[in-house]
């Protein structure tokens, strides 16, 4: 950025405010040092370490901020690319997609193989509402990626309004055991 240039905020975001929130709706079950709309969150047993980022989806005369949760696990991955899952059902949640994106390389199919066998990983991921969940591979490890409905802001202009959306205590414990299942599957 240019110097003497602010950053150009959206009309009535508040950086942090919809985090804070979501840190009190997680509770004791991690520990977290804020750093502005990003923090790093530890499980209480502290043995995995997320990242936290408000993310600010602008829309006319609206916004909506989402958190997005991330855990690196720093290994050598036996693919590249990005990994998709989704729920599949159209009324109801019946399986779990896993979809490899285009330009991936290596063996993806023992890495989903191994991960969607978890039956621990696929309870806790049928239970969660998230918008975007990915796994990310490249040289240096995996990277998980969930974006959640729920641990969102949405504020709109006309008629003024701000509503929170918070994070369950079902849906907390979900994400949560989606994180520890896949440190623990993906940890060489």
């Amino acid at each position: 950025m240019p110097a003497g240039k602010r950053p150009r905020y959206i009309v009535g975001y508040r950086p942090g405010a919809t985090l804070k929130r979501v840190l009190l709706d997680i509770g004791d079950r991690c520990t977290s040092q804020i750093h502005g709309a990003e923090a790093e969150l530890t499980t209480a047993d502290g043995t995995v370490h997320l990242h936290v980022r408000e993310r600010v989806h602008a829309q006319s005369m609206m916004h909506v901020v989402t958190l997005e949760f991330s855990l690196d696990i720093p290994c050598v991955p036996v693919s590249v690319g990005t990994v998709d899952i989704r729920h599949a059902g159209m009324f109801r949640r019946q399986a779990l997609e896993w979809r490899v994106k285009q330009g991936a390389c290596g063996d993806f199919q023992s890495l989903l193989m191994h991960v969607s066998s978890s039956d621990v990983l696929s309870q806790a991921l049928m239970q969660l509402d998230f918008q975007r969940c990915q796994l990310h591979a490249n040289a240096i490890g995996y990277q998980l990626k969930i974006e959640h409905y729920g641990a969102s802001e949405v504020v709109t202009r006309l008629p003024a309004l701000r509503r929170y959306i918070r994070l369950t205590p079902v849906q907390r414990n979900a994400l949560l055991s989606v994180f520890v299942a896949f440190h623990r599957l993906l940890q060489v």
